[in-house]
């Protein structure tokens, strides 16, 4: 009876367990490459437009389920998503796949986020306009295949945007009234391209086939005109949505956003942080050019003790005699609301040709009148603004044109209300 000699058993032994051990050792990286691979073969195909943008052209002629019941499909894909890749030790996973790993993690938390607290599918129309954007110019303005090809595959979407334009009536229930304004800006210029660019390629089709491809553009542009039109509607609603989301939803938005692990408030105290060493070395970098072109050393005292004056041409809040306010900057109350955080000692406003002045603690604002304009209000002259900064204080004139000079504050305190003839 023959045996075989033990060096071989041994030999056989010793690749089995070098094997089983490599096969274990290698096990989260397997593990992990399946779920990677098999999470981004999903991510196309529900994203579609994306897909398109970055070369894979699997599903050029689709546009993405932006419905309830897509939400929830999706939803569920990611929960499960997430926990296969939770049982994965990261410990067992080389650096580059732990990155990749950790930014798997990201791109969920952040589409749970949006899709449970931010939920801007339910108000914001301009995410529409640009996804159906985005989802046009792809196949219109970039040549990677035949035009035969991608018009076929951007016929395939026209045909799928009445249906997309559905799904987005459904899903949006109030509006900023920016966001509306833009929106149906927006929705008009794409309703344009069946002007200008879609028939640009139809000319390069021949005849059965294009006629098809312009009945479907057709339809498509027939589509952007109705939720047009529903945009419109949404106009004669007696309130709209805040435009603003609040301090706490930006703060998530921001964390999410920038994919960084740090908060809105560490991002302040290191942007502060940094342009201080970025001020002191540009003061290192110019001092010795200071004195050299000007023959004195400079005063490189810091700007701690310096008045902080910020200009702008509209107002920031409403001035007496001047009418309806419906001109007001949209986010005003939330640059007065930076200004006085970041302790502003004087913001100089125009726009509505009235001399005034207000007092916010240490913050003063001052409008000025009109130099020339005939449209002059509270105050029936061409005048202008005087400001004389002085050891760190500051006094705001009123100068008429042609005329005498007084204090700003003076005319407020000896105010009277007006009417204009």
């Amino acid at each position: 009876m023959n045996q075989t000699p033990l060096k071989y058993v041994i030999m056989f032994t010793a690749l089995v367990a070098i094997t089983i051990y490599f096969i274990m050792k290698n096990a989260p990286t397997f593990q992990f490459q399946s779920v990677r691979n098999d999470f981004m073969d999903w991510h196309f195909a529900n994203n579609p437009t994306s897909a398109t943008w970055i070369g894979i052209h699997d599903y050029d002629g689709e546009l993405p389920d932006i419905s309830g019941k897509g939400r929830k499909k999706e939803r569920a894909h990611l929960e499960k998503v997430k926990t296969d890749l939770e049982k994965i030790d990261p410990a067992g996973l080389n650096e580059d796949d732990r990155i990749d790993r950790q930014i798997l993690l990201d791109m969920i938390e952040s589409s749970f986020f949006n899709m449970e607290e931010l939920k801007s599918f339910s108000w914001n129309p301009l995410e529409y306009m640009w996804g159906l954007g985005y989802a046009y110019e792809s196949l219109l303005a970039y040549d990677f295949a035949p035009v035969e090809e991608r018009a076929e595959n951007l016929s395939r979407r026209f045909i799928a945007t009445s249906e997309y334009l559905a799904q987005a009536q459904e899903n949006l229930v109030e509006f900023p009234k920016p966001h509306l304004e833009t929106a149906i800006n927006q929705a008009k210029g794409l309703a344009g391209m069946f002007d200008s660019s879609v028939p640009e390629m139809a000319e390069q089709l021949k005849d059965d086939y294009r006629k098809n491809f312009e009945h479907n553009a057709g339809l498509a542009k027939q589509a952007i005109e109705e939720f047009i039109s529903f945009l419109e509607r949404q106009q004669g609603n007696e309130s709209f949505r805040d435009f603003r989301i609040g301090r706490e939803l930006y703060n998530k938005k921001l964390y999410h956003s920038l994919k960084e692990g740090v908060t809105a408030p560490e991002v302040m105290e290191r942007a502060e942080a940094h342009l201080r060493v970025v001020q002191n070395e540009m003061f290192e970098l110019a001092a010795p050019l200071y004195a050299e072109w000007f023959g004195r050393k400079p005063c490189l005292d810091t700007h701690e003790d310096k008045l902080k004056i910020v200009a702008m041409h509209h107002h920031l809040i409403g001035i007496p005699d001047t009418g309806s306010d419906r001109l007001t900057v949209i986010d005003a109350g939330d640059v007065l609301r930076t200004v006085l955080d970041s302790n502003v000692n004087l913001v100089l406003c125009g726009h509505k040709h009235r001399p005034w002045i207000w007092d916010f603690n240490t913050l003063s604002i001052a409008n000025a009148g009109t130099v020339s304009s005939e449209r002059v209000r509270g105050f029936f002259e061409n005048s202008y603004n005087i400001v004389n900064v002085e050891s760190g204080t500051f006094r705001v004139d009123l100068k008429i044109v042609g005329g005498k000079r007084m204090q700003l504050r003076d005319i407020v305190k000896n105010y009277t209300q007006t009417t204009e003839n």
